[in-house]
């Protein structure tokens, strides 16, 4: 499908934590600036979230920092998506259906 860069501070990560919770009735597509002065919507989750800040709490990230989101064509209605941080090599992968998530 495609890969966006974005950068996020650990402030950023805290509110789209919280967003992705206020979540209650399903799943939301969370829109982001995007290099190249986009805004794309990206199926995140609070697990990917959590991931993210644990890794920006574990290597003292304070400032923005770069990450890609590489969203993998679907197959059989099931999409890969892996989030890699570019400073730390790490990288998270989980599964998501698309059309389980709807346009905020």
């Amino acid at each position: 499908m495609a890969e966006y860069k974005i950068y996020l501070s650990p402030a950023q990560l805290d509110v789209l934590q919280d967003t992705v919770r206020s979540f209650v009735d399903n799943q939301k597509l969370v829109h982001v600036p995007a290099d190249g002065n986009q805004v794309v919507g990206l199926p995140l989750t609070e697990e990917a979230l959590a991931w993210l800040i644990h890794l920006y709490e574990e290597k003292k990230i304070q400032e923005k920092s770069e990450v890609l989101i590489d969203l993998k064509p679907a197959v059989e209605d099931v999409s890969e998506v892996e989030i890699k941080h570019s400073a730390s090599g790490m990288n998270f992968i989980y599964h998501v259906k698309f059309d389980e998530f709807a346009e905020q």
